[in-house]
């Protein structure tokens, strides 16, 4: 089998984090970055991709590539439309079935693996109960009980274990068999994206109406914009034209353990994995909200103590359900509290990762000038050293972070900025906060704190993109 011609997309400023994830887990080669995509192919069967999708954590959706024409320039509406037309004209039948056989090998075979899953998940009771079955005072008392009962657990599992193996494989051979029936009816839609200099010449609906059209009369297909059997992906910008055929029903970064929608769940990943979380270790987010960093660190790091704090119920309670959800209860603890009274000893935590509140939603950014110098005092006395510390925090608000964790280190951030020029004008934020003694903007007791000189380093800096939000994750260490 040859090479399979994939890209996925990704959200602004995480593109260097889903490079290595696609090189790791999809052994991707011959990769081009644009801003949002990676095109990559990859050696890997179609079985393996399959069961590899659902293992993405940075990536938003991966699609099989039908066409990537990049040296597409559209500067008018008339030109433009012959272009794109020809272009979509020059797909040929196999090149277009050849994605679809691919596509629908991928799809049945991810649903066979989902429902493997959640056999498993209906087990995982039982499997306690084996275990349970050997009371603590038997295992404090016998030593060959919880060897037993380790025993039973591994049995169980590798039961478990080789009824998934059964039918995955059962469910590949069938997939083999069948292949692609030519002779069904293959319904489609089109999804279509106009964006940058093109957006002027087109809208995305003529334009998808007026290329859904040519697939029909070439593929022999049929348009059912309700219920298709494939979604055809269609993307024109300033960097040329992008068709694909997504190998998912819905983002991958739409986690289906998620009940509440909090931060997005490939920023949360990446967060933790800056976080250099090692077995044993315990995690804060005292700031929880919904639960979602914690929920993802949990899932791939599930070695760790995770610890989530709030004072807001409805937030707490948004991140219970979470939490059972996602059935790691046993792995979280979650407390009622305010961030700045958490109720830890000194040097009690090895990793602090958090979303600082912005200034949009909880207060206003001037009051967060008062609120980051308590955090930061607040993380510098619950962490130990050597222990990482991994935050976001808006655009405007980087800077002044960046000052009060440690005005005088040296920044080896991923920016463009200056750093003589970005310490500058830090320094005349502070200097003008400082000329403005009123409690409502800086608190005494926050200008104090400011004062202080904190060992820590700053490990990196990435920009990422929220929506219409430019945000940074940045990465300390506690020396």
């Amino acid at each position: 089998m040859g090479e399979m011609h994939l890209f996925v997309t990704a959200g602004r400023g995480t593109e260097d984090f889903v490079e290595l994830e696609l090189q790791e887990k999809l052994n991707a080669k011959r990769i081009k970055k644009t801003d949002g995509k990676i095109f990559f192919q990859t050696d890997l069967d179609t079985s393996d991709v399959a069961s590899s999708i659902n293992h993405l954590k940075c990536v938003e959706r991966i699609f099989v590539c039908v066409l990537h024409k990049n040296d597409l320039r559209i500067t008018s509406a008339w030109k433009g439309k012959q272009q794109l037309e020809t272009a979509f004209k020059n797909i040929s039948r196999t090149e277009w079935m050849d994605c679809y056989s691919t596509y629908r090998h991928c799809t049945r075979l991810q649903h066979c693996v989902t429902e493997c899953c959640a056999a498993e998940q209906q087990t995982e009771g039982h499997r306690y109960k084996i275990v349970n079955n050997v009371s603590e005072h038997q295992m404090a008392s016998d030593p060959d009980a919880k060897e037993t009962a380790a025993v039973c657990e591994m049995r169980h599992m590798e039961k478990t274990n080789s009824q998934q193996l059964t039918n995955v494989n059962s469910m590949n051979k069938g997939c083999k068999r069948r292949k692609v029936e030519v002779c069904d009816t293959i319904t489609f839609r089109i999804s279509c994206k106009v964006s940058g200099l093109p957006g002027r010449f087109f809208k995305a609906q003529n334009l998808g109406i007026s290329l859904g059209i040519l697939l029909k009369h070439h593929m022999q297909w049929k348009a059912d914009l309700r219920n298709p059997n494939v979604e055809v992906f269609v993307h024109v910008n300033n960097q040329g034209l992008m068709i694909g055929i997504p190998l998912t029903r819905k983002p991958l970064s739409e986690r289906e353990y998620f009940q509440h929608i909090g931060l997005r769940t490939p920023i949360a990943y990446i967060m933790a994995q800056l976080a250099c979380i090692q077995a044993g270790d315990v995690v804060l987010d005292p700031m929880c909200g919904a639960g979602t960093i914690l929920i993802e660190a949990a899932k791939s790091w599930p070695s760790a103590h995770y610890i989530g704090s709030d004072r807001d119920v409805q937030q707490l309670t948004k991140s219970t359900e979470n939490i059972q959800k996602s059935r790691e209860m046993a792995r979280i603890e979650l407390m009622y509290c305010d961030a700045l009274y958490l109720p830890l000893t000194d040097k009690s935590v090895d990793v602090v990762i958090s979303d600082l509140p912005f200034g949009h939603i909880h207060g206003q950014e001037k009051d967060m000038y008062a609120l980051y110098p308590k955090l930061v005092h607040l993380f510098n006395r619950v962490l130990k050293t050597g222990g990482h510390c991994v935050l976001l925090t808006s655009e405007k608000l980087r800077d002044f972070l960046l000052h009060t964790v440690c005005s005088d280190t040296v920044l080896n951030h991923s920016g463009h900025e200056d750093k003589d020029l970005l310490n500058m004008q830090t320094s005349a934020k502070i200097r003008e906060l400082q000329q403005q003694p009123t409690e409502d903007v800086l608190p005494k007791e926050s200008r104090d704190i400011l004062c202080l000189e904190l060992s820590w380093i700053v490990k990196c800096i990435h920009y990422v993109k929220l929506g219409d939000t430019h945000a940074f994750i940045c990465s300390f260490v506690k020396s």
